[in-house]
């Protein structure tokens, strides 16, 4: 029996002096929620050339930063108040999903409903790309 860590990804837009989008993987960052203003400390990698950089690059992401050495929410609301509440929404139906359907039931009305990928097995993903279904699952939330 193996350890299974979870690593999460966020998109973060830089302040001045600095500019532009970066990609952050980290371990966890379940504290952290849109129009959170945050001071991060980490290195900012170039995204490998190849495909993996050209959709970065369709993204308009400019850098990486892998699991950062720090990691701390500064202020909250500083974000669009409407969007904000979507997102309030968004997580709040997730739980609702969660808390009351088994947990592959939930794992596909999130993904069909709201786009959300997190509770799909890698088989699941992985027969989802065989059937080149995946794009229906989140059309909505690509949309929005």
């Amino acid at each position: 029996m193996g350890i299974f860590i979870k690593n999460y990804k966020f998109y973060l837009e830089l302040k001045k002096p600095l500019k532009g989008r970066i990609l952050v993987r980290t371990f966890n960052y379940s504290e952290i929620k849109y129009g959170d203003l945050l001071f991060l400390e980490g290195e900012i990698k170039k995204p490998e050339s190849g495909f993996y950089r050209n959709y970065l690059m369709k993204e308009r992401v400019s850098g990486i930063v892998y699991f950062p050495l720090k990691l701390e929410v500064i202020e909250h609301h500083q974000g669009s108040f409407l969007k904000e509440k979507l997102f309030d929404l968004r997580n709040s139906m997730l739980k609702t999903f969660k808390n009351f359907l088994s947990v592959k039931e939930a794992a596909l009305l999130s993904g069909l409903t709201l786009g959300d990928q997190s509770w799909f097995s890698s088989d699941f993903k992985r027969k989802m790309n065989l059937s080149e279904k995946k794009s229906q699952c989140s059309l909505w939330l690509n949309n929005f």
